[in-house]
């Protein structure tokens, strides 16, 4: 991707970082970024009553492992640490 596409990721990571109140660990970070480039892809059913969020639409969170080039051997690890943090979030 070029830097066009990456700047918005980058400057995600930048923020993060700099928050001393949202501390993640090493292990956790490429699936805490993986969570904030999901946070268009999300399933939501609207009706009269408003909107709610359903879960995360995993064939663009394959996509955009894909894309990123995560390793096969990483993919099933980040989805399930991306669905529990779906869950969180539900």
């Amino acid at each position: 991707a070029g830097p066009e596409h990456t700047a918005p990721v980058e400057r995600e990571i930048e923020r993060l970082q700099a928050r001393s109140d949202c501390p993640v660990h090493e292990d956790n970070w490429d699936a805490v970024m993986l969570f904030c480039e999901m946070e268009t892809q999300w399933n939501v059913a609207a009706g009269f009553g408003g909107a709610a969020r359903l879960g995360i639409h995993y064939p663009a969170a394959e996509s955009v492992m894909r894309l990123r080039r995560v390793p096969l051997k990483r993919r099933a690890a980040l989805l399930d640490d991306l669905q529990l943090m779906e869950r969180a979030a539900l």
